[in-house]
């Protein structure tokens, strides 16, 4: 009688474990809520506050204070998780909501355009390290050496 529900005990673990590994798949998927905030290496901040990222993401502030160069915004494509985060953190708004958002900054004269949007991170990787007023975000799981990762209130990735 002890074989049979040991099996089974057994056998219920290793449907859990395919479960849980279909389920997971990219390692990304583990990095589903946190992001990295990225500049260029010679960008000369190593922290902002989330205030501060909102104003930059909003356009209020438009200039590196340390340069006096444009800010040049980078945004995931539509229906990434990245960016689906990242409005919702920053903005604090759904996908339709920033699309009015912005048309209306365009519209009114508080910005001349709109943030560039790259598919991948390695594309926004590779456009940031290229561009030392450029200013990003992506999952933590794919930052390397090539760009700088911002502290946001004290942290990489939990803010």
């Amino acid at each position: 009688m002890g074989k049979p529900a040991t099996e089974k005990k057994v056998f219920l673990l290793l449907i859990l474990g395919v479960s849980l590994v279909i389920s997971v798949g990219d390692p990304r998927f583990l990095f589903a809520d946190n992001l990295v905030i990225i500049v260029n290496k010679s960008n000369n901040l190593n922290e902002l506050s989330l205030e501060k990222l909102k104003a930059i993401y909003r356009a209020e502030d438009r200039y590196w204070e340390s340069t006096g160069a444009p800010i040049v915004l980078l945004m995931k494509e539509e229906g990434t998780r990245e960016k689906d985060t990242f409005i919702d953190k920053v903005y604090k708004m759904n996908s339709r909501q920033l699309k009015k958002f912005w048309i209306h900054k365009l519209f009114m004269g508080e910005t001349a355009y709109y943030p560039i949007t790259l598919s991948t991170n390695d594309a926004i990787k590779k456009f940031v390290s290229q561009n030392p007023d450029a200013i990003g975000y992506m999952s933590p799981a794919d930052l390397d050496n090539t760009v700088k990762a911002l502290k946001i209130n004290g942290s990489l990735t939990n803010w």
